[in-house]
């Protein structure tokens, strides 16, 4: 009996030492493969808006090209209109070219789009 005393005391402590540490190494391969996991996926997410950033920044140029004043006066002006006509169809085609890109500002960095 004494010997199998002597045996359990040998086994126990070693079988705890073997468990925990089976549950160490499968606990980071666990975390190594959630970090693999989620590394994927934030580069297929990236990798489908980044086109898309882009895109909203190529529109934002061309806004800012719109709505510069020489390209609007030209492309508003017509003949015969008073400075208060022209005043106005400027403000309207101004809010108009703003409207048609306000949907760019979800990939636009806030401080981009608020210059």
């Amino acid at each position: 009996m004494e010997g199998l005393i002597e045996i359990l005391k040998i086994i126990l402590p070693a079988g705890a030492w073997f468990f925990a540490a089976a549950y160490l190494l499968v606990q980071k391969f666990l975390n190594n493969e959630q970090k693999r996991r989620d590394f994927e996926l934030k580069k297929s997410v990236q990798a489908s808006i980044t086109p898309l950033k882009i895109q909203a920044y190529e529109r934002i140029v061309i806004f800012l090209e719109r709505i510069h004043p020489n390209t609007m006066v030209v492309r508003v002006n017509k003949h015969g209109m008073t400075s208060q006509q022209l005043h106005q169809e400027l403000i309207k085609a101004i809010k108009s070219e703003y409207e048609h890109n306000l949907s760019q500002q979800i990939y636009v960095s806030h401080n981009s789009w608020s210059w």
